[in-house]
């Protein structure tokens, strides 16, 4: 039967075998064969098929090129041209027979977690000790937890009911007849397991061989159903043929059989080994038994798909190499307490990017729009929902250069086996060392979200801090990029969004989120907010804090928005659409203010300070401090002179949702959009130069404590002090005579 042709991302299993004779054997469990796609760039040959409701792709090693590097090559252009989720590796071995260990030729063994391993040992990776022993270093990954859950169940299935391997087999003679006299059982007569002294006489055959020389185990079975057997499987470069060997390693690993490929993908290629038992890994090998054991691990590979759990293998991550796996984190990453979905929007990047498809070419992709239109609410929600999807999602802070060189030395620093690099690296090296490592060729499915890249490098001579995004973009062109920007030039043709409103529905929901309580007159709140994000939540946390109804906030807000409109500054009329954010940052400004003034005093010092990382410290320095003429004010000074009425004002703060406290971090940021309405907030030029004048003078004084071994604090001050700075010479500026 074969199926209309389908999309090479519609194939999630991949199976590898090293030999012709063992695909022939997976090809003909297939329970469908569908018609073969072209794969670019990849030298593989493929069988697409299904088994069960697994859609799988079959590849085998090159003729004559056996091993696992060979093996590592095949897997990984296979990864590259499929979304593969879980792979089985297909085959032959010889095993570890015994009195103890009741193994015979055509039994199948799989591996499985057994001991320190992970089902697969590499036998002959590790250094020889000076006692003349060989230790055998490092461990393999484990199957994924998919494949291991699939195993449990199939083996309490078995305790029931006993496999279906033989039935498997005459299936595939029945659809085969061809296939019959190779792949059927070649009887019991020809499974001989000699002792471990007695080594082969001449021949391509055991037929001179001295019988009386058999090691001593169990009678012959009762019938020729194979058997399966589970734990550790040895892997090696080279084909163990020799007893003596065989034995020993087996003994210090508890290995069941040898094989040559598998230590090359299992930490590349997340699957489960399946071998055929052919010989008993000694000199006596002949190829006899080939055929009819790869057929039997071949049936094992289709009864193990008939259970694995195909919703499983959905939400797994694409397999890739676990080298340049790195743990996501929610480091630095501004979670919303209260995120509503936008399912339109997220449906674009998701079809954009298709991350469940390996990119051949570099996937860049933009979100402009209005500063607090949810850009990156929307890419946050983009990278959690994906982060099983991606080697590695690094979230940078384009807000600066500064911001953005500092993101990515804290990227660099969480790549594997560089820490102890990094103490003697600048920051340039840190940077170079990183896109060094998202350019490696088989490195090719990582993250890079740059969240506001909002300033305008066209003129990057007025704005030191501004930058042209392609100067921090790695060389190679693959892995995938995400962009947010309030900069609608950064658009890019075919690969943008520009984020619009929320959609009545969803900008309810913000709403309702933020209150947890159903409210009269929405109709009319969401027709003044007019779908913006920032906006909404804003509305919504004030509601809460208030309680005050939807028709007193409209009066309230109608109040506001009268004075607001006598402003005619261009700047905020041009950036915020309609004032509709101005307004309600008011609105809860006003309402902070009243509650504690120290809070709103405070918002407006962190106007003259970098958006991002404040933290208690940088005001602690302040409380013994007389600058000149200038005595801190009383509510700067109790705030600096203790840190229980600084964290009132935060709590204040965070209950109108201005600011947010970043994850794995004690600093607290604020949206950046609010940042800069702060400053327009501020109307007094005297009040703006005070604040300025404090702003400047915090940072000098943390700056004059630092020592020779406090590189990472100043580093987290050259923001602050950049943006005190930039802030003063426009004081200093407007006042020059004209």
């Amino acid at each position: 039967m074969t199926s209309p042709s389908l999309s090479l991302k519609s194939y999630s299993v991949g199976i590898i075998c090293a030999l012709e004779v063992e695909k022939a054997a997976v090809d003909a469990v297939l329970d469908e064969e569908h018609p073969v796609l072209p794969t670019a760039g990849d030298e593989n040959c493929y069988t697409f098929g299904r088994i069960g409701a697994h859609n799988v792709v079959v590849a085998c090693l090159p003729a004559g090129v056996m091993g696992k590097a060979s093996a590592a090559v095949v897997a990984r252009d296979m990864m590259r041209s499929f979304p593969i989720k879980i792979g089985l590796l297909v085959g032959i071995c010889g095993a570890v027979g015994s009195e103890d260990n009741d193994v015979r030729l055509g039994d199948v063994i799989v591996s499985q977690p057994d001991g320190q391993h992970g089902g697969v040992v590499q036998w002959d990776f590790g250094k020889m000790e000076k006692d003349g022993v060989f230790r055998r270093t490092g461990t393999l990954d484990k199957p994924p937890r998919v494949l291991l859950n699939a195993l449990q169940n199939l083996k309490a299935k078995h305790r029931r009911h006993g496999n279906e391997l033989y039935e498997h087999l005459q299936e595939m003679i029945r659809r085969y007849p061809l296939m019959a006299d190779e792949f059927s059982h070649p009887g019991q007569d020809h499974d001989v397991l000699f002792k471990t002294d007695y080594t082969h006489m001449e021949g391509s055959t055991c037929s001179e061989c001295d019988l009386s020389q058999q090691a001593r185990r169990q009678a012959h079975r009762p019938d020729d159903k194979p058997r399966i057997h589970y734990g550790n499987i040895a892997s090696g470069d080279e084909v163990v043929k020799d007893a003596h060997t065989r034995d020993r390693i087996a003994r210090q690993e508890r290995i069941l059989c040898f094989e040559m490929e598998a230590a090359g993908l299992m930490d590349s290629f997340p699957c489960v080994v399946i071998r055929g038992v052919c010989d008993y890994a000694d000199s006596h090998k002949n190829k006899r038994w080939q055929p009819y054991a790869a057929a039997t691990a071949a049936s094992y590979a289709k009864e193990l798909l008939g259970v694995v759990n195909p919703q499983g293998v959905e939400d797994l991550g694409l397999a890739c190499d676990t080298r340049y796996r790195i743990p996501f984190s929610l480091k630095g990453i501004p979670l919303a307490d209260h995120f509503v979905p936008r399912n339109h929007e997220s449906q674009q990047l998701d079809s954009f990017f298709q991350p469940t498809s390996q990119p051949a070419q570099r996937s860049y992709y933009v979100v402009h729009g209005l500063g607090g239109i949810g850009k990156t609410q929307l890419c946050v929600d983009f990278a959690r929902r994906h982060q099983k999807t991606y080697s590695a999602i690094f979230w940078l802070d384009g807000s600066s250069r500064d911001a953005l060189q500092q993101s990515l030395v804290d990227a660099q620093l969480r790549l594997q086996h560089r820490q102890n690099l990094s103490s003697t690296m600048n920051v340039q090296d840190k940077i170079d060392d990183l896109f060094q490592w998202l350019s490696l060729s088989d490195n090719n499915h990582w993250l890079l979200i740059f969240d506001n890249v909002d300033r305008d490098s066209s003129t990057i001579n007025e704005d030191p801090q501004a930058y042209h995004i392609d100067s921090f973009l790695p060389q190679a062109d693959h892995g995938s990029i995400l962009v947010t920007t309030r900069l609608s030039r950064m658009h890019r043709p075919e690969a943008s969004l520009n984020l619009g409103p929320a959609s009545r529905n969803v900008a309810r929901e913000m709403v309702e989120a933020q209150t947890s309580r159903e409210l009269d007159d929405m109709e009319l709140l969401l027709e003044k907010l007019g779908g913006l994000p920032l906006a909404l939540i804003q509305a919504g946390a004030f509601l809460k804090e208030t309680n005050m109804s939807v028709s007193e906030y409209l009066n309230y807000y109608d109040k506001t928005w009268s004075k607001l409109m006598e402003a005619q500054e261009e700047r905020p009329r041009r950036d915020y659409g309609d004032q509709t954010m101005l307004t309600t940052w008011k609105i809860s400004y006003d309402r902070i203010k009243a509650v504690s003034p120290s809070a709103a005093k405070l918002l407006d010092l962190w106007a003259f300070l970098h958006p991002g990382d404040i933290w208690y410290k940088l005001l602690e320095c302040l409380q013994n401090v007389t600058a000149g003429e200038i005595t801190i004010p009383t509510w700067l000074h109790d705030l600096a002179a203790d840190e229980l009425p600084f964290r009132r004002c935060i709590s204040v703060l965070s209950q109108y949702s201005l600011i947010t406290r970043e994850i794995d971090s004690n600093g607290l940021s604020i949206h950046p959009v609010v940042h800069s309405w702060s400053s327009f907030n501020i109307k007094s030029l005297e009040e703006k130069d005070e604040l300025c004048y404090f702003a400047l003078l915090m940072v000098t004084e943390v700056v004059s404590t630092i020592g020779s071994d406090q590189r990472d604090l100043g580093r987290r001050l050259v923001p602050h002090t950049r943006a005190a700075g930039h802030h003063f010479l426009v004081a200093h500026k407007r006042k020059l005579p004209h």
